[in-house]
This record gives C-alpha cells, structure tokens and sequence, in this order.
C-alpha cells in the first residue's frame, strides 16, 4: 500500500481541496435568516445549509466528487481509465458548474428588508462562505489546468472536400 506523501499533490490541487473543504464546513452554518420585530419583541429563525438544495446540491454532487478526483490522480492515478478529456478539465468544469449553482441561486434567494416594518430576511454567513470557497476551489482548479498544459478536445474536423451548404432559394412571389 502506497504512503501518503503531502507532496504528491501540486499547490493548486491543496487549493481545490481546501476550497472544496471549506465549502462543505460552510453547509453546517446558517445559510439563511429571518426576523420580525413588533412592539418591542423580536422573534426569528435560521436555516442551515444542509436545509436549502441551492446550496448543498451542488457542493455534494459536483464539489466534493471533483477533489475526490484529484485526490485519485495525485495518489493513484492507475485507477482512472483513459477518458476523452483530462481529469483538470472534469475538475475544472465540475467546480466552474458548483459556483455558478451556488452564486446564483444562493445570493438570488428572495431577501429584504422591509423597511420599518421591523422585517429582515436574507443570506447569512453559511451563504457567503459556501460561494467564496467554492469559487476559490475553482479559481485553482482552472490555474492547475492551464498549468499543466492539458488541451482542450479538438473539434471535429470537416471531411475533406466538403462544402458549405449553399443558403435555400427565396421563394418567389406567384405570377398575378
């Protein structure tokens, strides 16, 4: 059994994990808040991330499995069968589809606050920490595939001779 060895791992792959890492602690604190205040008294609640699909959706299922990734390439790369593009850009693409997940439907949930009305409703720490690390994890996993040199999937090529299409003829105006 293979030792784990720190430095097998590049410094934008620990950037991903700690992203990634500190995206998923951020689901146990509150995502979203509400209080209402009258006549003197205050009463509110919270919701934890793991409360709100905007917010653990995408972190569970694209986030997390992403630095599972990494995890298997820096260890035990023999483990991933030969796919038709590099494991940075499956990385890459997952992180970049988590933060605009979690941008968008954590920050776009409805919140207000009313004002004088003695209501407020809106993101709470749990919110922001979820998108920023995620967007950091990102931000790394984009830099590790563009310095590790790994290309994009080329585009089919067009057969040889083939022509554009030539546009439809207008349709003519009948003979009155």
């Amino acid at each position: 059994m293979a030792r784990f060895d720190p430095k097998s791992f590049s410094r934008n792959e620990w950037g991903i994990l700690g992203g990634v890492l500190v995206a998923f602690i951020g689901l146990f604190f509150n995502a979203f808040h509400a209080r209402a205040t009258f006549l003197g008294r205050s009463v509110g609640g919270s919701l934890l991330g793991w409360h709100f699909a905007g917010l653990w959706v995408p972190v569970l299922f694209l986030a997390i499995p992403a630095a599972a990734l990494v995890v298997v390439r820096a260890l035990r790369s023999d483990l991933i069968p030969t796919l038709p593009v590099g494991t940075r850009l499956i990385v890459g693409a997952a992180l970049i589809g988590a933060t605009l997940i979690t941008m968008i439907r954590g920050l776009t949930y409805p919140g207000d606050s009313f004002n004088g009305t003695g209501v407020d409703i809106g993101a709470s720490i749990g919110t922001y920490l979820v998108c920023i690390a995620v967007a950091v994890a990102t931000a790394f996993a984009i830099l590790d595939f563009i310095q590790s040199g790994e290309k994009l999937p080329a585009l089919p090529a067009k057969p040889a001779g083939a022509t554009p299409a030539s546009p439809p003829e207008t349709p003519s105006a009948p003979d009155a």
